[in-house]
């Protein structure tokens, strides 16, 4: 391939790297933003259970409250995992596809380095060539 369309191709991967990064950062983000509401859910649901077990006495309509609250945070607990399972699977994907782009991408840059050694070869045997011939001196 010629070295203008290596150095453009090499140009396309940088930035399709660059995209890829993005797209995994933005999947670390969701997943690492998940697993906060998870925790914050999980603490949350602890006390509840907490305070059930101290044996304190709380009005009927509270622990109506109480019990409605708790099954609607264990349907919100299946939630947050089947989507924090769906997050790590893209935080996975992303970083796969990252790491694939960045070995084709140092195939192509290693293929670049080889066309410009090359190129840098050809010039000099050109330079070489259109030198004015000079006699050797004579000997004396």
């Amino acid at each position: 391939m010629k070295l203008g369309t290596l150095e453009k191709l090499d140009l396309l991967a940088a930035a399709e790297e660059r995209a890829l990064e993005a797209a995994l950062s933005q999947a670390l983000h969701a997943m690492r933003h998940l697993e906060g509401q998870s925790q914050v859910l999980a603490a949350y649901q602890a006390r509840l259970t907490a305070g059930w077990r101290d044996g304190a006495v709380i009005a009927a309509a509270e622990a109506q409250r109480a019990g409605l609250f708790s099954l609607r945070a264990q349907d919100a607990a299946l939630q947050l995992a089947a989507s924090l399972a769906t997050a790590r699977e893209r935080v996975n994907e992303a970083a796969t596809a990252l790491a694939i782009q960045r070995a084709k991408r140092e195939r192509l840059r290693a293929r670049l380095d080889q066309s410009r050694a090359q190129a840098l070869r050809a010039a000099l045997e050109r330079a070489a060539r259109n030198q004015p011939h000079r006699p050797a001196a004579p000997l004396i």
